[in-house]
């Protein structure tokens, strides 16, 4: 980078000053204000170590740590006693310290000034020699000085050296200043090249320097947070800066035309500052900001930077400036002459005239206008953490450092100072955590001040209160008492922060004497108790007896001791996550092996016969059986069973898993956010419903399970069970959705109790609520509604079709998926891929849709049968598997609905064809079938209009059959329709299994038809069924429930083409059932079993069972639920009498598997 450029924005840094007094004063750590052990309160040398631009009476003294005080017989300070200035704060790497301060003249979001505050530390490692010293005077420029060791030092010898040979940056602005010198030790601050310790002035006034600094960043804040990106680019943490082997030149050029090296150094390696906005600060007024609190900074002490016993120092820069120029556009082309400032100008600045609105004096000092002060800590160390901390598998604990601001005296005595307090005085923190509780204190305080114990001396103490407004500590009880009167169990460590160890003790009243331990006397003046495990929870109240004195002054903490649910979350978490990843291992192991025994020729297959797994074995049939076989039975049982239910079974369970892990992630998340006591449970709730109102969505997007079906997963995923795992989804909502509106009822009704906040107010009065109770509403409706879709509805004296009313209310989804995003926060992020995959769905459809269909065949068959034979329209063909089904619209009759039929014929013929029941009570269907001119007569036929563009080819249509109740076709209809589709079904897995049961009910039959012709047409090409798979090893047991002899003449000449196909004679056995009544003159059919009423199922399977022992026999239904819960548990029933075959019976292992329709 050019050097102008570095100078440009050090320039404008340095410009953030002002002209008034600023000052800026660590109190936790101590700040020393360049004080050392001065018995005053004002500091003797303010150019000791540093330049802080500071008010002499700020600062405290260094700490002292002698086993009594550190004082004479006369209570005068001892420098020499052993001890003194050895209170040395030490603090553990990766632990939270507070670094607290007050400064002057406002900051943060203050029109009336810019402001920035940085934040950095230096280690001996860039400086070495790092020390305190024993003396005040500013140490000499003489490192063979015999006491050179005696003085306190910061920065080194050489580092000053090198500033003061080094050229000043000449491209900064400088006001009419007239500096009287060229090094860098000569700013606009310090025009006179004063020294302060060995601090470089030109680094100091200027951020980020444009050489190597010492210091490490830690936090810079800002008023314009815009900044922060250019702090944390050009911080040295992250960036070398340029630096010459001959240290007067101070750019690159200079540098190597003089024949030198200009070379970039000094990166630290560690992550940039934290940067964000300072806190807001009044002007005059060296106090708190706008939350009354003292600005305060967490600083996490870095990690695996330092050895252990590193010495290091703090120090904060503050920096304010005028808005009277741009300090970011200002540089050394408006210095001198051209100044926009001039130092004290006198003019008639009002401008009405002399000695009527002037002229007046502004009081401007150049030298202020673009002002730094600073603060530094006293010299502490970095340990390390100890090697026997305790800490969780999932996260180490925090440690978080609990120390005292303040010295010895009254509110005036130690201004600009502050009076005892604890530091930080409100701690947050979880059951496991560790306090690490140290202070110090000087025992070379001003004699007279006030206070309590002995003068001159800070010294404090940490016991339990109650409650914050009680004086008195709590009695301690043992570990178990509920609730637990003290944050940790160790009575050692109890009893040491309340006594301090004090020996020699008397009782006295006199409040000097050593001996008076009541006092706190005989303490040291550092206190380190090490590290204090938090081993309960509650809210625990602290409070020092030496230094609180109610009406005088306070010195009280309150730490909130959680339980640790983030760490319980994750624990839980990484359980759940290693459970369903060995669940999914199991099970795909267990499909692995199964899959390489049914095909034993394949890689899998191979691997399997390797690895000399064999399948389940059936139980033998032996007179005595050992424990070993009866053992290995049930094991071949179980495993068996797992084979054909755990697939459902492991799916289930892994989203239940899912769903308690989310909910106790939302629990985590959400503990200590809000008062309420139910809140956390409310919102634990509220994320499993984010997660479930997002899946819903994933069962029903059929092409996507169309897609799926063609990949290995479709043996893994029950994708038959799409609309089962929609309801389970829904399941978990409503019971999710339920508890998480009682919980937030419940701490509505807290919140009335305690604050008098109207109940409707909470749950209406607020966009949360208002959308909540919307969403809620959407829901309810959407599933009444699915619960009459098969039905008509009758609803105030009007009838609304059921299949019809359920679309219209589910097309809520849309608007209700919108006011979940303003409901819940983060819903999107858990809504996004499912919406996407939603959109691609509806691309899909809409693309397909745009195909016209023309007719080739409509006809009434049988009982209020319309059989529709149709083809793509041009030379497009419409591709599809037996068993199949597709979506159906008529836009002349409903634009936007889509119903779904089975289709019904063979792949291998030149159309697809669909059979629709289509009685008038029927709205869309019966619509369709007038449309087709085939209404029934003495029905009033209400003819929808259409489009006379037409898709029925002239003389495509066959006229209706002389079937009574038939009216003869007027004028042909013309309705459009489009179609989707087609999608995979159940019964697209009757060719995976040697032996099916295809059991249709009226209409239900449709999907076998398909199944049949195709058999029958192959059979006639003498083809094999589905490519290489020879149907002769395929046995089809079909059964056929109908109504009456109308619904059996529906698809009676298929029945005959089966039968008449001589290949299939012996492989279909067909079978009717007519539940109602049955004209036997028009249904003459003698080559099929027929049956009056209705089929005993028991029978059945057992019969089958029977000639079929020993294989996986797939049952396939179609129909009402009704009969799918009586077929269901017929198979269930079976396959368990089977399971339970005593010791010594023949073992008949048939196992059914049960397979629905479901649309």
């Amino acid at each position: 980078m050019v050097l102008s450029t570095w100078l440009l924005s050090a320039c404008t840094i340095a410009s953030l000053a002002s002209g008034a007094l600023g000052d800026i004063y660590m109190h936790n750590p101590r700040g020393s204000n360049n004080k050392l052990n001065e018995q005053s309160n004002t500091r003797n040398n303010a150019n000791r170590l540093f330049d802080s631009q500071n008010n002499a009476n700020g600062g405290y003294q260094a700490g002292d740590d002698c086993p009594t005080p550190c004082q004479d017989n006369n209570q005068h300070y001892d420098a020499t006693a052993p001890g003194a200035l050895q209170g040395v704060m030490q603090f553990y790497e990766g632990s939270e310290l507070q670094v607290e301060w007050t400064n002057q003249h406002g900051c943060g979001a203050n029109p009336r000034l810019h402001c920035n505050l940085v934040l950095q530390y230096m280690c001996e490692d860039s400086a070495p020699g790092l020390r305190d010293g024993v003396t005040t005077n500013t140490i000499v420029e003489n490192i063979n000085d015999p006491q050179f060791m005696r003085y306190g030092q910061h920065e080194t010898y050489s580092y000053y050296q090198n500033c003061k040979t080094r050229k000043r940056n000449k491209k900064l602005f400088i006001a009419d200043r007239n500096l009287n010198g060229d090094t860098a030790i000569f700013t606009r601050q310090n025009n006179n090249g004063e020294r302060f310790g060995f601090e470089c002035p030109e680094e100091r006034d200027y951020y980020p320097y444009w050489h190597p600094s010492p210091w490490r960043d830690v936090y810079v804040c800002t008023d314009e947070p815009t900044r922060c990106g250019y702090y944390r680019e050009e911080t040295q943490n992250a960036v070398d800066k340029g630096n010459c082997t001959d240290p007067q030149y101070n750019n690159k050029v200079e540098c190597e035309t003089n024949g030198n090296v200009w070379q970039y150094v000094g990166k630290w390696n560690m992550d940039p500052p934290d940067c964000g906005v300072c806190p807001t600060t009044r002007n005059n007024h060296l106090g708190q900001s706008a939350n009354n609190e003292s600005p305060k900074y967490t600083w996490t002490i870095p990690q695996d930077r330092h050895p252990d016993g590193t010495k290091c120092v703090l120090r904060m820069r503050y920096n304010i400036s005028t808005y009277d120029y741009d300090g970011w556009a200002t540089d050394s082309l408006f210095n001198g002459a051209n100044s926009k400032v001039k130092g004290n100008p006198t003019s008639d600045f009002v401008g009405l005239g002399f000695n009527v609105s002037g002229p007046l004096t502004l009081n401007v000092n150049t030298a202020q206008f673009g002002r730094v002060f600073e603060d530094r800590s006293h010299v502490f160390v970095i340990r390390k953490i100890p090697n026997g901390l305790k800490s969780s598998f999932v996260r180490s604990p925090r440690i978080i450092n609990l120390n005292v601001r303040g010295r010895r005296g009254n509110i005036v005595q130690v201004y600009p100072s502050v009076e005892y307090d604890f530091a930080p005085n409100t701690i947050n923190a979880n059951k496991g955590d560790y306090l690490h509780i140290q202070w110090t204190g000087s025992d070379a305080n001003q004699r007279g001040n006030t206070g309590n114990g002995r003068d001159a001396t800070d010294r404090s103490n940490l016991v339990v209160m109650g409650s914050q407004g009680v004086n008195y500590p709590m009695n301690f009880r043992p570990d178990g008492a509920d609730p637990p009167t003290h944050f940790t169990n160790d009575q050692s460590k109890i009893a040491y922060l309340a006594f301090l160890n004090q020996t020699n003790c008397i009782q006295t009243t006199d409040a000097n004497s050593v001996q008076n331990c009541a006092r706190i006397n005989a303490a040291s003046g550092y206190i380190n108790a090490g590290l204090v495990r938090i081993d309960n929870t509650g809210t625990f109240n602290l409070v020092s007896t030496r230094n609180s004195d109610f009406s005088n002054r306070d010195q009280k903490a309150v730490l909130v001791a959680s339980q640790d649910y983030k760490t319980i979350a994750a624990a839980v978490g990484i359980s759940v996550a290693a459970t369903a990843v060995a669940g999914a291992v199991g099970f795909a192991s267990i499909f692995l092996v199964r899959y390489g025994h049914a095909n034993p020729r394949t890689k899998v297959g191979g691997i399997v016969a390797k690895l000399g797994i064999k399948p389940p074995q059936k139980r033998p049939a032996v007179a005595l059986e050992t424990d070993e076989v009866k053992r290995s039975w049930l094991t071949a049982r179980v495993v068996e069973w797992w084979l054909w239910e755990g697939q459902r079974a492991t799916i289930v369970f892994l989203y239940v898993l899912v769903n308690i892990g989310v909910w106790i992630y939302g629990y985590a998340m959400a503990v200590g956010n809000d008062p309420a006591p139910y809140y956390p449970y409310a919102k634990g709730f509220g994320k499993t419903l984010n997660l479930n109102c997002s899946f819903i969505i994933l069962p029903v997007l059929r092409n996507i399970l169309c897609w799926l079906r063609s990949t290995p997963l479709a043996d893994i995923i029950p994708l038959d069970d799409n609309i089962n795992m929609h309801k389970l989804v829904f399941g978990f909502i409503s019971v999710a959705a339920t508890l998480h509106a009682t919980f937030h009822y419940m701490d509505f009704a807290w919140n009335a109790k305690k604050f008098g906040i109207d109940i409707g107010h909470q749950a209406w009065g607020n966009l949360a609520g208002s959308t909540g109770h919307l969403i809620a509403l959407m829901m309810i409706l959407m599933a009444a509604t699915s619960l009459f879709k098969r039905k008509l509805i009758t609803f105030m004296g009007r009838r609304f079709d059921g299949y019809r009313t359920f679309l219209m209310v589910h097309r809520l989804w849309m608007p209700c998926f919108a006011l979940l995003w303003v409901h819940g926060p983060i819903f999107w992020a858990f809504s996004i891929w499912p919406l996407a995959l939603m959109g691609l769905e509806k691309l899909v459809q809409t693309t397909r849709a745009k195909v016209d269909v023309v007719i080739v065949d409509a006809k009434i068959v049988g009982s209020d049968i319309l059989s529709l034979k149709m083809k793509l329209q041009g030379k497009r063909k419409f591709i599809y598997k037996a068993g199949e089904y597709l979506f159906l619209n008529c836009p002349d009759i409903a634009e936007l609905e889509w119903h779904p039929f089975t289709i019904t014929s063979a792949p291998e013929e030149p159309f697809f064809s669909c059979h629709i029941r289509a009685r008038p009570e029927m709205d869309w269907c019966y619509q369709l079938r007038v449309l087709l001119g085939l209404g029934k007569a003495g029905v009033q036929n209400v003819q929808p209009s259409i489009k006379k563009t037409g898709n029925i080819e002239a003389g495509d249509i066959e006229l209706p059959s002389a079937v009574a109740g038939f009216n003869e076709p007027k004028a042909v209809g013309r309705p459009r329709l489009r179609v989707d589709g087609p999608y995979g079904a159940a019964s697209e897995e009757v060719f995976d299994h040697s032996t099916v049961i295809l059991v249709g009910a009226g209409i239900g039959v449709t999907p076998f038809i398909s199944i049949l012709k195709s058999m029958s047409i192959r059979a006639k090409q003498r083809q094999g069924l589905e490519g290489e798979i020879d149907h002769t090893k395929l046995k089809v047991y079909f059964y056929w429930i109908c109504r009456d002899d109308q619904e059996l003449l529906s698809f009676k000449d298929l029945l005959d083409a089966v039968i008449d196909t001589a290949d299939l004679r012996d492989v279909v056995s067909v079978n009717t059932y007519t539940t109602g009544e049955l004209n036997l003159k028009k249904v003459k059919i003698e080559s099929y079993n027929q049956y009056s009423g209705k089929p005993n199922w028991t029978r059945i399977l057992r019969e089958v069972a029977q000639g079929h022992q020993g294989e996986e026999i797939g049952v396939f239904m179609c129909g009402p639920l009704p009969l799918a819960r009586e077929l269901s548990f017929a198979c269930k029933r079976q396959n368990q009498s089977l399971a339970k075959a005593k010791p010594g019976e023949s073992d008949q292992r048939t196992l059914f598997k049960f397979h629905k329709e479901n649309f």
